[in-house]
């Protein structure tokens, strides 16, 4: 997975089917563990991670999506809520992704976002 710049607003989101399978996943999980909050600490949307499943789900060439920063802020909420908010037990069988392997595509997000002024 990798993030390349398209402009200050949005990037190229170059993913194989094996690691957007695991997201797709999380952000379903935290759709559903989060759905009767308005928002939590982190400043969770239903309707904003609902749009970024749909998008990610029907993108014609999933290997290249193009994604705003706006919904690179919003993965990245989501994988805050999967990682310290939500009490996951088992992440290998409810995302087919470790604990290290989500907190390795957190830092990714959260280093790219970082350098790329994303949360500004």
């Amino acid at each position: 997975m990798e993030f390349t710049g398209i402009d200050n607003e949005s990037a190229l989101l170059s993913i194989s089917d094996q690691e957007l399978d695991p997201i797709i996943k999380i952000l379903k999980v935290t759709l559903v563990e989060l759905q009767y909050e308005y928002s939590t600490r982190t400043g969770f949307y239903e309707r904003e991670t609902e749009a970024l499943i749909k998008k990610l789900e029907s993108a014609p060439d999933k290997n290249k999506i193009s994604i705003t920063n706006q919904e690179i802020l919003n993965l990245r909420q989501n994988l805050v809520e999967v990682l310290f908010g939500i009490g996951i037990i088992d992440f290998n069988s409810q995302f087919n992704l470790s604990r290290e392997g989500v907190q390795a595509l957190f830092e990714m997000i959260d280093r790219y976002g970082t350098q790329h002024g994303a949360w500004d």
